[in-house]
């Protein structure tokens, strides 16, 4: 049974853990949410142990890293070795805005801004676990609360998400215009 609000996808990725200065070793992502990931390491950690992921260019994006802190470490029931639960979290000394890799994706779709009752189109651009990058034909202002219908891909099946328009630019198609927007879920 699913206790978090976050829904979490099922990957299986080998990625880079650099614990401080300590020598970085290879643990097997399990599932990736917008809050944290579970992985499998040959390498137990205390909780609140801060770490460096770097996952590798996927169909989802190109490299990217991030700052996570380890939640929870528990042996493996039938193999050597331990699960790690980790969360992730800000870095200070970057400016980085997103935590998971986008899947880039080109789909019609629509979205409702909050208070009206007309559905509007717009085109898809790229879906993370956190949030879409859209085209549409009108200005929306950071703030700005949307409903968005997302199809089905491999980071979930077809669904309405809510999300919070956090910023807006020109599109190199005029007069589209790019937003991003963070799910509130």
């Amino acid at each position: 049974m699913e206790r978090r609000g976050n829904f979490r996808v099922r990957r299986h990725v080998l990625i880079r853990v650099k614990p401080g200065e300590a020598d970085e070793h290879v643990a097997l992502v399990v599932n990736v949410s917008p809050g944290g990931i579970a992985a499998v390491s040959r390498t137990a950690y205390e909780a609140g142990t801060p770490l460096r992921l770097s996952f590798p260019p996927s169909e989802l994006g190109p490299p990217k890293e991030v700052q996570a802190r380890v939640i929870r470490s528990r042996p493996l029931a039938e193999a050597e070795g331990f699960e790690l639960a980790m969360e992730f979290v800000q870095s200070e000394a970057s400016d980085e805005r997103r935590r998971l890799p986008r899947l880039r994706i080109r789909s019609a779709t629509l979205y409702r801004l909050e208070g009206e009752g007309e559905d509007r189109g717009a085109l898809l651009e790229d879906l993370s676990a956190g949030g879409v990058g859209l085209a549409v034909k009108r200005d929306l202002p950071p703030g700005s609360r949307i409903r968005v219908a997302i199809p089905e891909t491999e980071l979930g099946p077809a669904r309405v998400e809510t999300a919070e328009v956090r910023w807006t630019g020109p599109h190199d198609k005029p007069p589209m215009r790019r937003l991003g927007a963070e799910f509130m879920g």
